[in-house]
């Protein structure tokens, strides 16, 4: 055997033990629990679902032109904010996406971002509160601080 077919057999034998290693990866955080909301207030959660492609890459997520998170694969934040029009941008690597919500007090929204892997593929979405809420507890989505 050449040294070249020695050499790509070997980085096939890494390539497939990193992606299997990837792939057997579960989150496994606490039971999700909404916030007690104080008057005149609001909160949203941002989540990322876990998956492997774009798995090494964070999200970073910003309102109003403030950075409040960067999200890992598989992670979900609480952000409570005041009534009103907020802007919220995500950033994963070279992708950008904005989002503006009316934010309504005493109400929970669930903003889904993520997908890192192309232009086509990185999103920043508003979810309903029956599938964003049951996507971050079905996913065991753990909390960031």
């Amino acid at each position: 055997m050449t040294s070249r077919i020695k050499k790509t057999i070997t980085h096939m034998a890494l390539f497939a033990s990193c992606f299997s290693l990837l792939s057997c990866s579960t989150t496994s955080g606490p039971v999700f629990k909404g916030t007690v909301l104080k008057e005149q207030q609001a909160i949203i959660y941002f989540y990322r679902e876990f998956a492997v492609a774009g798995a090494v890459l964070s999200a970073y997520v910003a309102v109003d032109g403030k950075e409040v998170a960067s999200l890992s694969n598989g992670g979900y934040f609480a952000y409570l904010t005041r009534p009103g029009q907020v802007k919220i941008k995500a950033t994963g690597g070279f992708m950008e996406r904005k989002l503006e919500l009316k934010v309504e007090p005493g109400q929970s929204y669930y903003v889904r971002t993520g997908g890192v892997m192309s232009e086509n593929d990185f999103i920043l979405v508003l979810m309903q509160p029956e599938v964003g809420k049951v996507q971050i507890m079905d996913n065991h989505l753990q909390t960031l601080k």
